[in-house]
Parts: structure tokens; C-alpha cells; sequence
């Protein structure tokens, strides 16, 4: 019998404290010695509690000081090498992306298999319209449906879509490696992201999505109105995002496995959502029936039927609007809700995302200094 591919049948982490059981030194000079080990985690997170840090400058010195955007550890690990031809046994049932989580409806990639494309969406960063665009090449008459009742384009019980976790994992394991497929991801500005998600999911809404995933009225540990008043800065929707997880602001890195990374053979910026959805659509290609021969995934799909009137490009505009984020003004009002502190905070708790080096992130970039 066929298969479904037309064949036959880690995370951040932070090193321990040395111990001064194994140091041979006075009392006091141990201490300085954890002082130092632990000196770049303080800049972070207080280990014990997961909470934020106040937001105060590093070290005492100005915002406007070179030393306030130093570098701190390196918390990405560096990717392997990938390895060469098909790895049959690469994908386990316990991996992130194989995994259909009721909580996370992003979290296995979108397979199409029409095009040996896999996709990995990930929430504030274009999902509606990628997701869009997959549901019109599977020839649903409504791929441009953002049908809340029924959770489309992004309920996998409900949209159509083939996810990874619909294969078996041998049939995964060859998606995942073979040099026939194309694996891509689309990412955005750690900054701009985590100002979107705050906007959408912090102050609109009546609090409904903070009150749901991170107040509930029942956590004897919040009290659930000063929880979600909290997060009505910047600062506070910081310390809330440091210990309450959602897909919304997690770091991008985590959106896969690290035994993956190696395999991803394309990385989309949102900032150039239209250049690089139509490099992608342009090196796909698929059989038609009807034509009798191949055709280009750009000039089926993504070269019209997109905007008000049906006569765009998809992710035509240059704006953010294009990208299908609720909220449409992040990007240009962050000077209202940021500020240097804020920034340095952020970029300390997406670090990973910028020292990942196929995101290629701009770091120590102050989007409000003066």
C-alpha cells in the first residue's frame, strides 16, 4: 500500500552555580567566587523565584552608556552539522514538533506535500496569512475565512490542514531530512514581536487572554486582578511573560526541536514578508493535472487573489498590516511603551533568539535612544 508521501511502507538552559564544597578557599572568598559564576544569570532572572529583576541599568551606567548593551552569555547552543541523506529515525513521538497540543495549535509544523513543503508558523509573525495561503493550495473554497466560531485559518480540527504529527514517524523522519523537502520558518524582530503580543494580548481584549492563560481566579498564587493590571506596561507584561509561557511571546528558538535546526533550509523575516514569500512560492513547483505540467507555486497562489479587492500579491503591502497581525501598530508606536531599560530587558529575555545565527537578529539595536 502507498504512504501518505507516495512511498512505500532542547531548550535554554543555564549552567549550576559552582559549588564551594569542591573549592578549597575561605568562606569569603567563595562567595565571590559564586558572586562571579552567577553574575550574568542576575542580569536576567533570580534563579529561585523566575521573576524579573528590577528594570535599573547594568551595573550603574547610564542608558546612553556603551556598556548598557554588553553582551551577555551566550544561552543558544551552537547547531550541529547536518547530517548527509535521509535520517529514518530522526523524529521521536516525545519531540515538540510531532506533538498535537490542544494548548498550542502551533506547535507541529504544516506539511504539503504537493510541494514537499513543510512550515513551521509561529504566532505575531504572518500565521494568518501563511496559513491562508496553505488552505488555498489545499483547494478550500474558504481560505480566506477568519471564522472565530470555528477557529479558522488556525484550529488544526477545523481548517484542513496536514500537520506533522499526521504522518507516521518514519514518513516524519524523511519530511524532516530529505534533501527533496523544503523546511522553512518565518521569524520576526524579537523587539517588535514581543511589543505586537503585548498590544494584542496584554491591553486589548478586556485582559481576556492574559486572565485566561496566566491570571486564572483559581491560582491561590496570583491574585488575578493585580495580576493582569500588572501587565498593563511594558515592564510588568516582561515579568508576567518570564513566568507564565504562551506561544504568543515564547522565544522563537523553541519553536523546534535543536536536533532540527540543521534541517531548516529556509528563515523568512516578516520585515520582508513579500521578498521572501515569493522567493519561496518561485522555487516551489507542483503537477498539474489540468495542464499536464509543472507549475509555480508563486504565479498559482501568491502572485494575486491577496488584499481588500482581491487584486494583491500576498503580504503586498510593506507594512505590518500585511503579515495579518491583530494589532496593526506596533510598529510604529513603540516609542510610547519602550524605553532603553524595556529594551535591554527584552533582548536579554530573547537572547537565544538573537545569538540563533540563522535568524540572523540585529542586536544592541535601541530602537528609543536619543
Amino acid at each position: 500500500m502507498t504512504d501518505m508521501l507516495g512511498t512505500e511502507p532542547s531548550p535554554t538552559y543555564r549552567q549550576p552555580a559552582k559549588s564551594c564544597k569542591s573549592i578549597s578557599l575561605v568562606p569569603a572568598a567563595c562567595v565571590f567566587l559564586v558572586l562571579i559564576f552567577n553574575v550574568s544569570e542576575m542580569l536576567l532572572l533570580d534563579g529561585s523565584s523566575r521573576q524579573l529583576l528590577p528594570l535599573d541599568g547594568l551595573n550603574g551606567a547610564p542608558v546612553n552608556h556603551p556598556a548598557y548593551f554588553l553582551r551577555p552569555k551566550q544561552r543558544f547552543r551552537p547547531l550541529s552539522r547536518r547530517k548527509s541523506g535521509v535520517q529514518k529515525d530522526l523524529v521521536k513521538a516525545g519531540d515538540v514538533i510531532y506533538f498535537q497540543n490542544p494548548d498550542n495549535w502551533d506547535s507541529s509544523p504544516i506539511v504539503i506535500p504537493s510541494l514537499k513543503l513543510v512550515f513551521f508558523t509561529i504566532p505575531k509573525v504572518g500565521c494568518t496569512v501563511w496559513k491562508q495561503l496553505f488552505r488555498r493550495i489545499m483547494n478550500h473554497d474558504d481560505w480566506l475565512s477568519q471564522d472565530a466560531e470555528l477557529g479558522l485559518p488556525h484550529n488544526p480540527d477545523t481548517n484542513g490542514l496536514l500537520y506533522l504529527y499526521n504522518f507516521t514517524l518514519r514518513e516524519a523522519s524523511t519530511i524532516m531530512t530529505s534533501p527533496d523537502w523544503t523546511r522553512a520558518i518565518m521569524v520576526r524582530e524579537p523587539k517588535q514581536r514581543f511589543l505586537s503580543s503585548f498590544l494584542d494580548k496584554a491591553l486589548s481584549n478586556d485582559h481576556r487572554h492574559i486572565i485566561d492563560r496566566c491570571c486564572p481566579e483559581d491560582n491561590s498564587l496570583l491574585d488575578a486582578k493585580h495580576c493582569y493590571e500588572a501587565a498593563d506596561s511594558a515592564s510588568g507584561f516582561l515579568r508576567l511573560a518570564a513566568i507564565c509561557d504562551d506561544q504568543h511571546w515564547t522565544p522563537q528558538h523553541k519553536r523546534v526541536d535543536l536536533k532540527y535546526w540543521p534541517y531548516i533550509d529556509r528563515v523568512l523575516h516578516v520585515e520582508n514578508a513579500a521578498e521572501d514569500a515569493k522567493a519561496l512560492l518561485e522555487s516551489l513547483n507542483s503537477w498539474s493535472k489540468t495542464k499536464r505540467q509543472r507549475i509555480n507555486a508563486w504565479d498559482t497562489y501568491g502572485r494575486s487573489g491577496w488584499g481588500k479587492h482581491g487584486n494583491s500579491s500576498i503580504f503586498a503591502s510593506q507594512s505590518i498590516e500585511a503579515a495579518g497581525e491583530h494589532v496593526t501598530w506596533a510598529a510604529f508606536k513603540h516609542w510610547k511603551w519602550l524605553s532603553p531599560q524595556i529594551e535591554m530587558k527584552v533582548e536579554q529575555f530573547y537572547q537565544a533568539d538573537y545569538e540563533n545565527p540563522l535568524f540572523n537578529f540585529t542586536r544592541g539595536k535601541c530602537l528609543t535612544c536619543t
